[in-house]
């Protein structure tokens, strides 16, 4: 056994030691019919929810998001107009860059809030796993949109950048996420998207698509009515 494969298997055997700590204290406090762990099978990424927007009358998301080495696919900036995030590292490093600054953040380091209107991105610069914490509030327009990411993944409609292979579908689950760029402005970029959503609606890729993130999502209250959602 060469020293690559030693230092591999030790951080295998930390993520490991990890998760199944975390997963001692999640079943500990969260009822195993509300435990959800989600894979995104394109990435090699995973989610796990504490808290759904989608349950009762909770508002905010709380999730924890592990990152495969060298996760890059979230390296885009962008930026919400209706949420605020934060990001808590519980292991291994996550590069960010929030504004016009790049930071990286440990276990060691402070909570990091990112507000509304303010440019961000995150990826994993490192041959270890990292895992983070996040709370989006509120979180309900967002969550559908990232549950749908991960539906589509698993049903195979997404390409190595974590996006949809199709014009239309991209733009439809672009009216969820509520992520623009800083390179154009917001209102011309909304108005594209809503375009190419209806173009795709009359195309028939509307249903399709609800119908795919429906059956592959690990959620059953995830129902788009995207009428609801731009209120």
């Amino acid at each position: 056994m060469n020293i690559f494969e030693q230092n591999y298997r030790s951080q295998d055997v930390r993520f490991l030691l990890y998760f199944l700590q975390q997963a001692y204290e999640i079943y500990g406090q969260i009822p195993e019919s509300k435990m959800e762990i989600i894979k995104n099978k394109v990435t090699g990424d995973s989610m796990r929810v504490y808290r759904s927007s989608l349950d009762g009358d909770e508002n905010d998301f709380e999730l924890e998001v592990t990152l495969h080495p060298h996760s890059q696919w979230s390296k885009f900036p962008h930026f919400h107009l209706g949420a605020t995030e934060t990001f808590k590292v519980v292991l291994g490093q996550l590069s960010m860059m929030v504004g016009d600054k790049e930071i990286v953040l440990t276990p060691n380091s402070e909570e990091v809030i990112v507000g509304r209107n303010e440019v961000h991105c995150f990826w994993n610069n490192t041959d270890e796993y990292v895992t983070f914490r996040s709370v989006i509030s509120p979180g309900t327009v967002i969550e559908k949109g990232i549950r749908a990411t991960y539906a589509l993944a698993n049903a195979g409609r997404m390409n190595k950048l974590n996006m949809p292979r199709n014009l239309f579908e991209l733009a439809i689950l672009g009216e969820t996420l509520d992520s623009y760029s800083p390179k154009l402005p917001w209102r011309l970029q909304k108005a594209l998207i809503h375009l190419l959503a209806a173009t795709g609606t009359l195309l028939g890729y509307r249903k399709r698509f609800e119908r795919l993130v429906e059956q592959n999502s690990t959620n059953r209250k995830l129902k788009f009515d995207l009428k609801q959602l731009e209120k």
